[in-house]
């Protein structure tokens, strides 16, 4: 589990397998459809919606639960 954003980011640039970063988001931590985010080519565009996301359900010091 990842303990920041800065984490999580750092270790999607680690991976090799052709996922983007709203893409990896999604699929570890959100549960629920978020088209918008899961098809963001951009990563600039993909981290301000991860980090509004974060913001506004008050995950400011952590990461959310894994979604599986």
């Amino acid at each position: 589990m990842n303990k920041s954003l800065a984490t999580f980011i750092k270790q999607h640039y680690t991976k090799v397998d052709g996922c983007r970063l709203g893409q990896r988001f999604i699929i570890t931590y959100i549960s629920e459809p978020w088209p918008e985010l899961f098809y963001e080519k951009s990563d600039r565009e993909a981290i301000e919606l991860i980090q509004k996301y974060l913001t506004d359900l008050h995950y400011f010091d952590k990461m959310p639960v894994l979604s599986k």
